[in-house]
């Protein structure tokens, strides 16, 4: 094996796929990875001002759950829905994608440790934040 390039290595990566069984429901859902800036993007949606949001977990949830060609399945505004769901679902998809993405509950609670106060909020109280246009922006190729 060779050790990677500099091109080799900053090529966008692949998406990966797993397909979960749920246990209650008995539906199998397809979760896929989150590039690094997605991760960001998430960590960055569950704060707001040194809280962690009450809907953290299914926050995740939603930026995974993919349809059959790899493509989102859920809106934001299905944020609100899955709190109806049974939650050993729910169980199941968060520890789902938190492996599928390479997190793990305690980097939540580091980041949730790290804010000073670790207190969490209700989500329905407090809005989601934006997304940075400036963080999810491309440099065009002739930059």
């Amino acid at each position: 094996m060779t050790i990677a390039t500099r091109e080799a290595l900053l090529q966008p990566a692949k998406r990966r796929f797993r397909e979960v069984p749920l246990p209650i429901s008995g539906h199998r859902v397809r979760i896929r990875s989150l590039t690094q800036l997605e991760r960001e993007q998430y960590q960055a949606a569950i704060f707001n001002d040194d809280q962690v949001r009450s809907d953290a977990e299914r926050q995740l949830v939603v930026r995974c759950l993919a349809d059959e060609e790899g493509n989102l399945l859920l809106e934001q505004g299905d944020v609100k829905a899955l709190r109806e769901l049974d939650s050993a679902d729910t169980a199941v998809l968060y520890d789902a994608c938190l492996s599928h993405t390479g997190m793990k509950a305690r980097d939540i609670e580091k980041l949730v440790g790290n804010s000073g106060s670790g207190t969490v909020v209700d989500a329905e109280s407090v809005p989601p934040k934006p997304a940075d246009d400036s963080v999810t922006s491309t440099p065009s190729s002739t930059d």
